[in-house]
């Protein structure tokens, strides 16, 4: 083979080379918003997670351990929502600010009603995450909703 055609081979084969590079960058970026969404559902799951220990998590009432399920079925037929607040923040007080979510807000509900929330923030909610959990106690179904403010 003479110089100039093993010289343009190699070019070609470069060339070859750095457009099948460039079209496997491509590919991937198209691919790549799969994965956000996927990073997206884990960050609902780690909030219901959250959602389901704080509403197993122990608190002293009365002399007695109760869990905040049972503490949010008092205050609902009590009216009194004093201690179900303090109790909440001092909970949620420890995880926030976390991995850049800076704080949250709670609402609860009853038979799709709200009957009280915990705000720590009145601002523009854009960016949340919100996760929520039922139960029924006495026909009566009450949710727990937990909004994280991103």
């Amino acid at each position: 083979m003479k110089k100039g055609v093993a010289e343009a081979t190699l070019y070609v084969y470069g060339f070859f080379l750095l457009f099948c590079y460039l079209l496997i960058l491509v590919l991937l970026s198209f691919f790549g918003s799969g994965f956000e969404e996927k990073l997206v559902a884990a960050e609902v799951n780690a909030n219901r997670m959250s959602l389901l220990a704080y509403l197993q998590t122990p608190v002293e009432f009365a002399g007695m351990s109760i869990n905040m399920r049972e503490l949010i079925i008092h205050s609902y037929y009590s009216k009194d929502y004093g201690l179900l607040d303090e109790k909440t923040r001092e909970i949620f007080g420890k995880l926030y600010p976390k991995k850049g979510c800076l704080t949250w807000n709670m609402d609860f509900l009853v038979d799709g009603n709200s009957v009280h929330e915990i705000k720590n923030y009145n601002g523009d909610e854009r960016n949340i995450a919100v996760a929520e959990m039922s139960m029924v106690y006495e026909d009566k179904k009450m949710e727990v909703r937990l909004a994280e403010i991103c």
